[in-house]
């Protein structure tokens, strides 16, 4: 990469171009975890195992209210419609959220994680109804509140 050149996008590989000097390389994009997820999906035929109809069908998924997925990447705290939560009020200002295959879905209510001994920045909520299965508890809150991961 010539340092008098801008920075490539972030989601950019960046390659070396062959018989090139050692400072020239050629930005790359990557592909969407969608379309990667697709690829690796048709390029081991795992439509066609033995459970690959229910794995693949995320209709055929228990909505899993009662429990959630710990996500570090997630900025909040987002619920399905129906989890165990607290103060839950109709929310002011939508949360708009687009998914992986590119459909968008938005909060309806905001609300609090039924965790009370908590601060109250640390278990603000928003419930997601388009969320298919289970909620998402966004590890990097509690961080940016002062838990620590161990």
């Amino acid at each position: 990469f010539n340092h008098n050149e801008t920075q490539p996008p972030y989601d950019s590989a960046i390659t070396p171009q062959p018989n090139a000097p050692p400072t020239t390389t050629v930005a790359t994009a990557f592909p969407t975890k969608h379309a990667a997820w697709n690829t690796i999906v048709r390029q081991h035929n795992l439509l066609q195992t033995p459970h690959g109809n229910t794995i693949f069908n995320p209709q055929l998924l228990t909505r899993a209210v009662q429990y959630a997925i710990a996500d570090s990447v997630a900025t909040g705290h987002f619920m399905i419609d129906g989890s165990p939560v607290l103060n839950k009020t109709q929310t002011k200002h939508l949360i708009h959220i687009r998914l992986p295959n590119r459909k968008q879905i938005s909060s309806t209510h905001t609300c609090n994680l039924d965790i009370p001994w908590l601060p109250n920045e640390m278990i603000e909520a928003h419930i997601v109804p388009g969320l298919s299965h289970t909620s998402l508890i966004s590890i990097r809150k509690f961080c940016d509140a002062g838990c620590k991961v161990s």
